[in-house]
């Protein structure tokens, strides 16, 4: 990606009380050389961006949880070291089937009109690109 941005970092763990009082989990994704954090929301959620993978048993996971909505990156066509391509991010909605899949993170090398007819074509659930003021109710 480009720059580094300058963080104050914490331990994930540190939260875990917090985390479980609001009933969100977290799963931690592949992206890049690191890790990010996939967040799931009450067992019906999942918002799962800035990764190039998503292990077997997050996959798992979230297929036994028939999530409601799965939020997952899905940035370019072409391979990327970070991030889900448009296929591998299609082959995980297939692989976890949520009610409704949500596409965000996409960069300019693919209209959101496009995206959106060939995930029309390839589901038979709602799965559609994300746009700026989306709401989402789970």
């Amino acid at each position: 990606g480009g720059g580094l941005p300058l963080l104050n970092l914490y331990d994930i763990s540190t939260f875990n009380d917090q985390f479980s009082k609001l009933d969100i989990q977290i799963a931690l994704l592949p992206h890049g050389t690191g890790k990010t954090t996939g967040l799931i929301f009450q067992e019906k959620f999942a918002y799962l961006i800035d990764c190039h993978e998503i292990p077997e048993d997050a996959v798992q996971k979230l297929r036994d949880l028939n999530l409601k909505c799965l939020i997952i990156d899905c940035l370019q066509p072409a391979d990327h070291p970070s991030h889900l391509t448009i296929e591998k991010s299609f082959q995980y909605l297939e692989m976890i089937r949520p009610e409704r899949g949500v596409l965000i993170h996409m960069n300019h090398d693919i209209l959101h009109t496009e995206l959106e007819k060939m995930a029309n074509e390839r589901f038979s659930y709602p799965v559609s690109p994300a746009f700026d003021g989306l709401k989402i109710q789970v």
